[in-house]
């Protein structure tokens, strides 16, 4: 926990957008609209029922910009400029709240935040980044919070060290984004409860793949002339979405040595000051080489901890970072202490995947973080 004694007596939302521009990000606007699938394709299955959807008079749905990021990244994909751009945004993002949601019942939400492309030097990047979010609470006198610290790439490269097959690692990198406490139970599921198509059914849907295209394959399966409503989803992402659960029918269940890897990785949470200590005891004890992964943290971490010592009270957990998906490196939360179910008022982290991911023919550097506005508004009123 970070605290001071001050009271606060005053939020304005606009003094953060303007600290940002006086910090040299340019403001921007992204898209409003965007397309659905690509959506549900780059930020997770979870996000699908919480969109604002409509079709378009081609039948393609779109939406509702659930965030700022996406949009922002398809708009820079276009920009034939590859020099590194800092951006700041202000405005509103739209998709439903979920049941635990306490700061807000309508689907639109107040979002301000910064995004950073193309810089090459990451740790300095990353640590720039999560400062700003730090101070500009700061400046609203907002200085009463928690902070959450993870690095999802460290996790990934532990799959990358288990011999399991690539549908089993994209299988537990699904169950990770919806919730560390699902991966270890869901991981050795009996072949028979992954799907409710039976197996030769599946088996049909893998040898026919190549006759038909997509849409004809899933009608003629089903049973139907014509398929018209896909939920937002790809055709030919359904019918690999099927052949996935067919190779993770036909693969070997998972080591129980495996799972109790994980899931003691996943249990890690101690003080970030600990991070490093705790993680290479970790790995020495499953004889992983993480040696790499873990001295890029500590790095991040000293660099943090060189203006203001942050680490003593801020938490190292390998479980956060879950709902979206397209992150990849050091992420961040930024949490009331004294409203414990608000949810994040700031987030953040990297995502140097999500370009390429996203049709970019070259990868780019990428972080940023977002302030959610009606949470720090709720937050702020409980220090009046």
């Amino acid at each position: 926990m970070i605290k001071n004694t001050e009271s606060l007596i005053h939020i304005n939302p606009d003094h953060i957008t303007q600290y940002f521009i006086d910090k040299g990000f340019e403001r921007v606007e992204p898209n409003m609209i965007i397309p659905a699938d690509t959506v549900v394709n780059h930020m997770g299955e979870d996000i699908r029922r919480r969109l604002l959807i409509a079709p378009s008079p081609d039948g393609r749905e779109h939406c509702l910009r659930p965030d700022f990021t996406l949009p922002l990244v398809l708009e820079s994909i276009k920009n034939t400029d590859r020099s590194p751009k800092r951006y700041v945004y202000d405005g509103f993002a739209f998709r439903f709240p979920t049941s635990k949601e306490i700061s807000r019942k309508s689907p639109e939400f107040r979002q301000i935040g910064i995004e950073d492309f193309g810089s090459r030097d990451l740790i300095e990047t990353d640590v720039s980044v999560l400062n700003h979010a730090l101070q500009v609470l700061g400046k609203v006198n907002f200085s009463d919070y928690d902070l959450l610290l993870g690095d999802v790439s460290i996790f990934y490269s532990i799959l990358d060290k288990i011999n399991i097959s690539l549908s089993y690692k994209d299988r537990i990198k699904r169950l990770f984004w919806r919730g560390a406490n699902d991966i270890i139970p869901n991981l050795n599921i009996d072949p028979h409860e992954v799907t409710s198509l039976n197996k030769n059914t599946l088996d049909k849907i893998k040898n026919n793949k190549n006759d038909y295209n997509a849409k004809d394959l899933i009608g003629n399966i089903a049973g139907f002339d014509k398929l018209h409503v896909f939920g937002g989803r790809d055709p030919e992402n359904i019918i690999n979405n099927y052949i996935e659960k067919k190779e993770i029918i036909d693969t070997q269940i998972i080591d129980k040595n495996t799972s109790s890897m994980l899931s003691n990785f996943l249990s890690i949470n101690c003080s970030a000051i600990l991070a490093s200590e705790t993680l290479t005891s970790f790995a020495k004890s499953y004889n992983l080489d993480l040696d790499q992964e873990i001295e890029s943290l500590d790095k991040r971490f000293k660099l943090l901890n060189e203006g203001k010592p942050f680490l003593d009270s801020a938490r190292f957990q390998t479980s956060l970072g879950r709902r979206v998906e397209y992150y990849t490196g050091l992420i961040f939360e930024i949490r009331s202490n004294k409203m414990k179910d608000l949810g994040p008022i700031a987030i953040g982290g990297r995502y140097d995947n999500f370009f390429t991911d996203l049709g970019s023919p070259v990868k780019v550097p990428a972080v940023g973080c977002s302030v959610y506005v009606d949470r720090l508004l709720m937050a702020g009123d409980k220090y009046v």
